[in-house]
């Protein structure tokens, strides 16, 4: 064998152990891991809610709402508003007629 196959050949011996040691510390990371959250006494979704009450997080999830959803949910609502506004505009003329007939005198039930 020449030299340089003989410096390949330690090379691809260090590379394969630095993938092994790099897969030991991923199990070893995964274990504690593991072992850390269930020997841990804190409850994990109470450090979440509290995350999620911070400004930073607030201030977060709101440009991220505003950039990525902000138009579909401008048009979501909207299409609900327009949905909603012709009975609201009808029940609002019904009422202010039923005031104005009562008021008149006149009871809007006996005009069916």
């Amino acid at each position: 064998m020449t030299n340089q196959t003989v410096e390949i050949n330690e090379n691809l011996v260090k590379i394969d152990n630095l993938l092994k040691g790099l897969e030991f510390l991923y199990e070893e990371i995964s274990t504690r891991k593991d072992e850390i959250i269930k020997s841990a006494k804190v409850n994990i979704q109470e450090i979440v809610k509290d995350e999620m009450m911070t400004d930073e997080f607030r201030t977060e999830m709101s440009y991220h709402l505003r950039t990525y959803h902000g138009d579909r949910l401008a048009r979501d609502v909207s299409y609900f508003v327009m949905d909603k506004i012709d009975s609201d505009i009808d029940a609002f003329i019904n009422g202010r007629v039923n005031q104005a007939l009562a008021k008149a005198g006149v009871n809007p039930r006996h005009l069916n």
